[in-house]
């Protein structure tokens, strides 16, 4: 259990780090400013 709490905190970190979510945010917030 421990193991995989780990690993998904690691994928969290790199998904919220990697460039592509800043493209996810930017259509969110240009939606909800309309």
């Amino acid at each position: 259990m421990k193991a995989q709490n780990a690993e998904l905190k690691n994928l969290l970190k790199q998904y919220l780090a990697a460039p592509i979510n800043e493209d996810l945010i930017v259509p969110c917030s240009s939606t909800s400013d309309q």
